[in-house]
């Protein structure tokens, strides 16, 4: 499989960046007073604005190109269909199917995904819910204040930005806070969340120890048999 950096138009990309290395983006906004609209998308309350990195209708025209030698749109056909294009673990990227809110069937080996996708989703707004709205009591039969992640690299990082970009819809009395490193013992009634993309990644576990001795499994949370 010929590498995307060895294709034509990675190479005019190349030689496109050093063309823009001298630009300035006061110049790009100064000469387009459309930049803005041109160069950002919304969708509902969410906006991408991409307005504000020294690229130019070139620059989109090359990167689509390149997109073209690199097949992406058979790829992306793959990845819906359930083809294993994961091939470091010889998997699916099955991502699609927790934004599937059409709930149209994916099939992975010739099974519907969507029934254990829904399953597990609806499990998980009935679990939040319970620990937004108070009903779910810490080991201390008192509400949760705070939610700390364990987590490293893209567990930690991918936590830190839904954190960030969720912000405005925060209940206040529920903190989130992440941590990648060593824990410290804080003055909190925290829920602990372990992140990781495998179980069988030891990181994020064994960082996680640090925090046994401060949790107080004196009882069984209250919603425990949430389901």
């Amino acid at each position: 499989m010929t590498q995307p950096t060895q294709l034509p138009a990675w190479r005019a990309l190349e030689k496109h960046r050093q063309e823009m290395a001298g630009v300035h983006m006061r110049d790009l906004f100064a000469a387009d007073l459309q930049r803005f609209e041109r160069f950002s998308l919304t969708f509902n309350d969410i906006l991408f604005d991409f307005s504000k990195n020294r690229i130019t209708e070139k620059t989109l025209s090359l990167l689509e190109q390149l997109a073209e030698e690199c097949k992406l749109s058979a790829k992306i056909e793959a990845m819906f269909r359930g083809a294993r294009i994961n091939v470091t673990e010889n998997r699916a990227v099955l991502h699609i199917a927790l934004r599937n809110r059409s709930n149209r069937p994916i099939l992975l080996d010739g099974d519907d995904v969507m029934p254990d996708v829904n399953r597990v989703l609806g499990m998980m707004r009935r679990f939040t819910e319970a620990v937004r709205s108070g009903r779910w009591k810490g080991c201390t039969g008192r509400s949760i204040t705070d939610v700390v992640n364990i987590g490293i690299g893209g567990s930690d990082l991918g936590s830190r930005m839904v954190v960030q970009a969720l912000s405005p819809y925060v209940d206040p009395s529920l903190r989130c806070t992440s941590f990648r490193t060593l824990m410290k013992p804080i003055w909190c009634r925290p829920f602990l969340v372990l992140t990781l993309k495998r179980r069988s990644f030891a990181s994020p576990q064994k960082r996680s120890r640090p925090s046994r001795p401060w949790r107080m499994p004196s009882r069984p949370a209250s919603g425990s048999s949430i389901k």
